[in-house]
């Protein structure tokens, strides 16, 4: 981290805090001179919602493509960047300082504001109280670039002037010339100065002073004392407000000021404003940084957190975007950055919490609540219990949910005012809409505002405002949020917002949304398939042997559907619902298509089948969330070979006999297949061959068939190449080669005059010509994504770099000359330059530079970029900025749904049980298609405990997910699959980074202890393996629950279980060897030879007990942490055969170990992770916590391959010999393997009994 105002680094977010008191005043120092511009994380006050893009907050567009600012000007807004002044000063002629003459008094205006008047501003400096704040009007702020510019040259080479006290001249400050007031001449050297343009002091030193140059005394002084007007410090603390005004000068954030009055003492008194028109006191007075205003209410039985418009006036604009929409609710949040840290600091806590949390809450608590849609957590309040249900509305969003996950909130994040806001309209508005709400009358708990579109320009309607607790008071339901409930927990509706006239939104009507069903991968393996759909671009094909699945899960939803009620008014576009298709007399999983047709009805596909049809809203459903655990059973393909999918050729050939889908690559993002019959005839070659059919090709859906334009990408130069840079983010730098000039020239020439017919259809991909809104010129583009349900589309201009967001109207096709012109504009990267803010980067915009290639690949390259005078940007810019440090990944854990689920057995590790439900086995088998087909190469440089990661584990091809462990000293990586259950341990070598996507899917095995069943084998499980069961959890509250398991019959097994557990009871020593029976489980043997050190070996069988030498320190660790807890252990009781201790050796140590069974005078107990057995009294035997019972085992059993039996003599003096292994048969058990010495050589045959 790097602090915004004076570039000083810090490890964390977290340090910086702690340090701020200490490094305040020295940063406030540097806050006037050397501000970077806004930085990367905003304040506060830019009221940003976390989970809002940025560009639609504010709807500011990327530049024009074909605009050029002139790379030497500041920003009116902040200095240069180092990077910007290095090249100012190479490009500005030095000129000879013309100082004024040194007994010369020179005065500079002061600036004024404008009395009664609202101007904007920005926060220059922050004194050590609200009595010293310095402003500047940003009116004047091109002039002061151009004057600081000015400054540059002109004092260069003149320092060494020794003013006098009150004299004005230049002074350096954090090695650049500032204009600055001797305030006081030191006796030791140098002088006190007052930068007078921002408003902050320095010391510095004669030689770092000149006299002030001519013609630079016109400008009047920038900075303006202030003092804030109506601020009321609360116990005179100022530390917060301090901190929030500083934050609020590093951002840049433009203020309004509006001058209140003059003091006697000269001092402005100002009342600030942030965007939107909300008060700079009411802001911190929502922070909890300043004293509420007094209020007259009298006091509630129980507190009720307030709401963000309890602190707005009129005229206040608040920033919304609409969160739930309906005919009869419509839900928005008022951005604020303040949602984020809060949100982040109860997903990093809230998980945690809820292990111990209370079971009962009233109504009207404060809760945080776990989402059931995305599993993260929200601020909360209970708004209705009954004896099953305890409904919930989140504070900041203003939807509800039923029976989810909650804690109590911590008052910490009460300080930030709710943000969700009720609309009474208009209907039309659709999630996700960005409004802007002018307040235009409060009055009696009455807020009414007019809305706006996002940009403030057009009005939609006028609507009443009511807080987050709207419409809860008058509901008036047995235990829910009334008066009659809670007296006083909150206003009667009349008091707070005049009643709606619709029916009062019913939460019951809320709930979960499906975002997400999985789509399958063809398969790799020749599978039958039919053909169930066609449209003119794709087929729509089923796989016969998922059919019975598909008929189970229609089952399963019209049994559903025949107690489902109408609950919605109103679909979203791209909702997932369950329709009822009146031709099929069935319901089906479906997908809303665009809005809401005139007569009611919605078009929906029907995901499993690909037929979209016209469904009566009447006949919808939301779709419950389990039904999304199956995914879609259509492959929507498109034949390879040229084939038409609306050939009637084809359709004959695919329902004459079965036939199979290979994969042989994607066309626009739909996978293209060959048809293959069961005799190896393709069908689509035969087609293709035969040409495309005379009659399709003279239809008029013929044109609508051919492939979409595609324009080529840049070509690279061959050698080293000038090029013009015409946009850059910061991370992605975007040129243009010289080579390209003409090609470019005929493109906009050809421009100049638009194609005149409209575009039809659109989508992400498609090349196409839009007009950008900066300079209504045309230019070559393709579709990023669509906005505003179609209407509008973010466009990649692919001459130019930037991207814009624009109305359908201003799309045009593309012609067949344009596209065959490759794209003008190459995507580049800079080598060893670490990403960096848009700001820094903004003066190589529009500069020439000389371009060498030195990697990448063709998407994009890496290069270094020289200036014509010689300087190498990467140079300049690879020391400037901090490498950020790498996201981390973590793999969220799977729940056990509620009530019966049906599942079966994965794995067991120690006494712990990983589950498959069979609901994810598909789910499961898309997941390793997607993991497996695109492996990345680089192996992770550094891993913690918690990351995911992909693996491949020893002797696998496959990949799997997993999620780390612990690592030791030795390499090895111990690793859990989280989606087959077991745990590996590997080398780092075998360890991948994977993506985002798959990283954010819960794990497919859900681990489970039985209960009754504290100690577990493989023996007892083995019933579990050949059969599925149903699981449900009898204590949730344990971690991992604890269930129980059921046979089909509806009878419970853990007992049968626990039967044949007593039966394998035997008061004598096992048959078998005691290492067999134990049930711990066993590390798995890397490849390669091993060091391992020999501590115990069987004649029978020629069977070793080996320590691997890797293990010896992890071991001894664990052999101290069990030994300084065992003093707190009780003595072990109700001990039978198997069941896991802590035993106290001859040697005084104390070590895992296992019962076998009665000794003479004790217990005879295997000591599992040394191979040995010994009788111990019963008084030298505790319980073993469950932590020690979850490490596998230390040490394996081997067989010594060729070997049929060891030597007696070895196996008496085989303790501790040290030697290397290598296994050479791994489907063995034990592992057969081959014995080495130290140095090499080969032992097997020194074993052998003769």
């Amino acid at each position: 981290m790097r602090c915004s105002i004076c570039a000083v680094i810090y490890c964390s977010r977290e340090c910086q805090v702690q340090d701020w008191p200490e490094h305040l005043k020295e940063c406030l120092k540097k806050a006037g001179q050397k501000r970077t511009g806004k930085s990367s994380s905003s304040s506060d006050s830019d009221f940003v919602d976390s989970k809002v893009d940025y560009s639609q907050r504010n709807g500011v567009q990327e530049p024009p493509p074909t605009k050029a600012t002139s790379p030497l000007l500041k920003s009116p807004q902040k200095p240069l960047s180092a990077l910007g002044q290095h090249l100012a000063q190479k490009a500005v002629p030095e000129k000879p300082v013309a100082a004024s003459k040194p007994n010369q008094v020179v005065k500079l205006e002061a600036a004024k504001l404008p009395p009664g008047e609202t101007v904007e501003v920005i926060l220059s400096n922050v004194g050590i109280s609200l009595e010293d704040i310095y402003i500047q009007q940003l009116s004047h702020h091109a002039a002061l670039a151009e004057l600081h510019l000015k400054l540059q040259s002109l004092c260069k080479g003149a320092a060494g002037y020794e003013p006098r006290k009150g004299v004005l001249c230049c002074a350096i400050y954090v090695g650049e010339w500032y204009r600055a007031c001797a305030m006081d001449i030191l006796a030791g050297g140098g002088c006190r100065v007052y930068f007078v343009d921002y408003g902050n002091e320095a010391t510095v030193p004669f030689a770092d002073t000149c006299a002030l140059p001519d013609g630079c005394a016109d400008l009047p002084e920038q900075a303006i004392h202030c003092r804030l007007h109506g601020i009321r410090l609360k116990d005179d603390d100022t530390e917060g407000v301090l901190k929030e005004l500083c934050q609020l000068m590093s951002s840049g954030v433009p203020l309004s000021a509006k001058l209140m009055k003059v003091a006697e003492d000269g001092r402005n008194e100002v009342e600030l404003f942030c965007k939107g028109g909300q008060s700079l006191a009411c802001f911190l007075r929502s922070k909890g940084l300043i004293p509420p205003e007094p209020s007259q209410k009298s006091p509630t039985k129980k507190d009720r957190l307030g709401s963000v418009l309890d602190q707005s006036q009129a005229g206040t604009e608040l920033l919304l975007q609409v969160t739930v929409s309906g005919t009869d609710k419509i839900w928005c949040t008022a951005f604020d950055l303040g949602m984020q840290e809060i949100e982040k600091d109860l997903n990093a806590t809230c998980p945690t919490l809820a292990r111990s949390a209370p079971k009962s809450f009233s109504v009207g608590d404060c809760v945080a609540a776990q989402s059931l849609e995305d599993g993260c957590w929200y601020r909360a309040a209970v708004i209705r219990l009954s004896a099953k249900e305890r409904w919930v509305r989140y504070l900041d969003y203003g939807n509800e949910e039923v029976n989810t996950t909650v804690v109590p909130l911590d008052p910490k994040h009460k300080r930030l005012l709710p943000r969700a806001v009720h609309l009474s309209g208009p209907a039309s508005l659709k999630v996700g809409d960005i409004l802007t709400a002018k307040i235009m009358q409060v009055a009696e708990g009455n807020v009414v505002a007019d809305l706006f579109d996002g940009e403030g320009a057009k009005k939609i309607a006028t609507s009443k405002l009511g807080p987050w607790h709207f419409v809860i008071d008058s509901q008036g339901a047995t235990g829910s949020l009334s008066n009659d409930v809670v007296e006083g927990a909150f206003p009667s509706a009349s008091a707070a917002a005049t009643p709606p006239t619709h029916t009062p939104f019913k939460a019951e009507q809320l709930v979960p949304k499906v975002i997400h069903i999985p789509a399958r991968s063809v398969p790799e393996k020749k599978c039958s398939m039919r053909l169930v759909w066609k449209t003119p671009d794709v087929l729509f094909l089923q796989q016969e042997s998922l059919l019975p699945s598909l008929a189970e899960m229609m089952d399963k939803l019209n049994e559903w559907a025949k107690d489902s009620k109408e609950t919605r008014r109103h679909f979203d576009d791209g909702e997932y619902v369950a329709a009822y298709f009146k031709d099929a007399a069935a319901w089906h999983r479906g997908k809303v298509v665009g809005d809401k047709h005139e007569d009611g009805s919605y078009l929906v596909m029907l995901i499993d089948f690909g037929n979209t049809e016209l469904i009566p809203q009447s006949s919808l459903r939301c779709l419950p969330p389990e039904f999304a655990d199956y995914a879609i059973f259509a492959y929507c393909v498109m034949p390879d070979s040229g084939v038409l999918p609306n050939d009637p050729r084809l359709e004959k050939m695919l329902n004459e006999e079965p036939f199979a889908a290979i994969q042989v690559g994607k066309c626009r993002g739909v996978p293209a297949v060959k048809l293959v019959r069961k005799d190896g005839t393709c069908i689509t070659d035969v087609l293709g061959e035969g040409g495309r059919d005379t009659v399709l090709a003279k239809s008029p859906k013929a044109s609508t068939l051919q492939p979409s334009l595609v324009i080529p990408p840049c070509p690279v130069p061959s050698q080293n190449f000038q090029a013009t840079v015409t946009s850059a983010d910061g991370r992605t730098y975007y040129i243009q080669p010289f080579s390209r000039g003409e090609g470019l020239l005929k493109v906009m020439t050809t421009l100049q005059t638009p194609p005149a017919e409209p575009l039809a259809s659109f989508k992400p991909g498609d090349f196409l010509v839009a007009r950008s809104s900066e300079d209504n010129c045309w230019y070559r583009a393709q579709v990023r994504s669509l906005v505003a349900g179609g209407n509008k589309a973010e466009v990649y201009f692919v001459d130019f770099g930037n991207c814009e967001v624009v109305d359908r109207a201003a799309l045009k096709p593309l012609s067949v000359p344009l596209s065959q012109e490759p794209a003008c504009v190459l995507a580049v990267e800079l080598d060893k330059v670490p990403a960096l803010t848009p700001e820094d980067v903004a003066v190589l915009v529009n500069e020439e530079m000389k371009i060498e290639v030195v990697g990448g690949d063709a998407e994009k390259l890496k290069v270094r970029m020289t200036t014509n005078s010689g300087d190498c940007i990467n140079d300049i810019l690879a020391i400037e900025e901090v490498p950020a440090e790498p996201v981390k990944l973590h793999i969220p854990e799977s729940k056990l749904p509620a009530g019966r689920s049906e599942a079966v057995f994965a794995e067991r590790a120690g006494n712990i049980v990983y589950l498959h439900l069979t609901s994810s086995v598909d789910l499961l088998e898309s997941l390793l298609n997607e993991l497996n087909s695109s492996v990345p190469t680089a192996v992770p440089q550094v891993v913690a405990e918690g990351d995911a990661i992909a693996v491949q584990p020893p002797g696998e091809e496959l990949w799997h997910r997993g999620t780390v462990l612990s690592l030791n000293g030795s390499g090895l990586v111990r690793v859990l699959l989280v989606d087959a259950g077991r745990i590996e341990e590997v080398p780092k070598e075998a360890l991948r980074s994977p993506s985002a996507k798959l990283a954010a899917l819960p794990a497919l095995t859900v681990p489970v202890r039985l209960h009754g069943l504290p100690d577990l084998t493989d023996a007892m499980l083995e019933p579990l393996k050949d059969t599925a069961v149903m699981v449900e959890a009898v204590d949730t509250s344990a971690s991992p629950p604890v269930v129980k398991l059921y046979d089909t019959a509806g009878e419970c097994i853990n007992g049968a279980l626990k039967q044949a557990l007593t039966e394998r009871k035997v008061s004598t020593p096992p048959q078998v060897s005691a290492q067999q029976q134990q049930g711990l489980s066993e590390r798995r043997l890397p490849g390669g030879r091993i060091a391992v050190t020999i501590v115990g070996a069987s004649p029978e069988g020629a069977v070793l007990t080996v320590l691997r030498t890797s293990l010896a320190e992890e071991l001894s660790n664990m052999m101290a942490e069990l030994n300084s807890v065992v003093s707190t252990l009780p003595l072990a009781k109700d001990l039978q055969p198997h069941s896991y201790v802590c035993a106290k050796y001859v040697d005084g140590l104390w070590y895992r170990a296992q019962v076998l069974s009665k000794g003479k005078a004790g217990l005879v107990v295997l000591f599992v992770d040394f191979g040995n057995t010994e009788e111990v009294s019963t008084n030298d035997l505790k319980a073993l916590p469950e932590a020690f019972q979850s490490i596998p085992l230390f040490v394996n059993r081997v067989s010594i391959a060729g070997v049929s039996k060891i030597r007696e003599d070895f196996c008496k003096s085989s303790a501790e010999i040290p030697a290397c292994i290598e296994v050479v048969d791994g489907s063995k058990n034990p592992p057969s393997v081959n014995v080495f010495s130290e140095d090499g050589t080969p032992l097997n045959s020194e074993f052998e009994c003769s």
